[in-house]
């Protein structure tokens, strides 16, 4: 099973990049699962037709849905309904509706999360594209796994360690301890969850993004929150760039700043390959659009290809702070040069300059040494 899920700032093109890709992997064979996990479904739009909360058949090897938070969870209230009965009075539980009780922040991406892992789980599918929410939401909903864990494993802890000193769990109400042994349930489901996520072998993110400086600058704080957190950005989608075929006086300018930034996301993101869809004449709309826009995408590649699967940029924690690890091969180390403006780490060797921006976890720290081994460069970071 494979599972690509593509991000990117409101408005680049993500939906239609993620259809592009699906559409040319279900007619190379694969049996394709194209979802959005956006609130604001533009999915049945992009391809031009009506979309429903479950799977339907869209073209041959292609399924498609809009991920629906409100359906799924009405498919579970059911479940929900029998615990509160038992644990809140009769007359609470008849007022309460699930979207007034459940409703709670991270909801709607663990409910799309869920879904997805139960699909890859079923194995119903050879490749699965998500369309997620604009970055923001999807790194919300990419650290969900851990973060319910996270709690789940303390409030286990703490009820365990509470039983074990008053001696009486023979005592706890059965619906208690059903519920303490779903907990924990739920947790151990997370912690498969986040490893699917976190399997590079399986899973992929791919970074859409536009050739202007304020989405450069937010994919470059994606990409480097994605690879702090362990999970791989395989791919870096630039989307309608401007042909050069285009010589109207209104685009010259508009040409000079789109060069300016790729050369920006050349420098950022290599060795992650770069992908680039052209600007086109017309909407992005329908299947033969988006056949078109994967054939300028992906050539005569298969999109369903692992496209990049190296740790390029990680911070490891030590005892003495912080090291920031960069994937730099064939650097010589004679003619290696590095600056730090502000957030950026700015690594010039021979005719190659890159450009990283730090995470906020590094952010004020001081660099307290540098070194070059293994093909990586590393930086070292205490606060000052």
């Amino acid at each position: 099973m494979r599972v690509i899920l593509y991000t990117g700032k409101g408005g680049v093109g993500k939906t239609s990049i993620a259809a592009a890709t699906a559409i040319k992997c279900a007619e190379l064979g694969y049996k394709t699962l194209l979802a959005s996990a956006d609130s604001a479904h533009s999915l049945g739009d992009s391809l031009d037709m009506a979309l429903s909360s479950e799977p339907g058949l869209v073209l041959d090897n292609l399924y498609a849905q809009e991920i629906d938070a409100t359906h799924e969870l009405r498919k579970l209230w059911g479940t929900v309904k029998s615990y509160l009965t038992d644990i809140l009075p009769k007359r609470y539980v008849n007022d309460i509706s699930a979207d007034e009780l459940l409703v709670f922040p991270g909801l709607e991406e663990l409910l799309n999360l869920s879904k997805m892992f139960n699909y890859y789980n079923n194995s119903d599918y050879d490749l699965i594209v998500i369309d997620c929410a604009p970055t923001g939401e999807t790194l919300a909903m990419l650290s969900i796994p851990e973060m319910l864990c996270w709690w789940l494993d303390r409030i286990i802890e703490v009820r365990s360690t509470a039983v074990i000193v008053a001696g009486r769990i023979s005592e706890l109400p059965k619906t208690a301890l059903r519920i303490i042994n779903d907990m924990e349930r739920v947790c151990r489901y997370l912690e498969k969850m986040r490893q699917v996520l976190t399997n590079r072998d399986s899973t992929s993110i791919r970074i859409v993004t536009n050739p202007e400086r304020m989405a450069v600058m937010e994919t470059r704080r994606s990409f480097s929150y994605l690879s702090m957190c362990d999970f791989s950005v395989d791919a870096i989608m630039v989307n309608k760039v401007i042909p050069d075929a285009v010589t109207d006086n209104y685009f010259r300018n508009w040409r000079d700043i789109q060069k300016a930034c790729i050369e920006m996301i050349s420098e950022s993101f290599e060795p992650v390959p770069i992908y680039h869809a052209p600007w086109f004449d017309t909407e992005t709309v329908g299947i033969d659009m988006h056949r078109r826009m994967a054939a300028e995408l992906f050539r005569d590649e298969d999109p369903a290809d692992i496209k990049c699967n190296i740790r390029t940029y990680e911070v490891v924690k030590s005892t003495s702070g912080y090291t920031l690890c960069v994937y730099l091969p064939f650097a010589d180390v004679n003619d290696l040069s590095i600056d730090q403006k502000g957030d950026d780490i700015i690594v010039r060797s021979g005719g190659m300059t890159r450009s990283f921006l730090l995470p906020k976890l590094l952010a004020g720290m001081s660099v307290s040494g540098v070194k070059y081994e293994e093909d990586r460069l590393r930086v070292g970071f205490i606060r000052g």
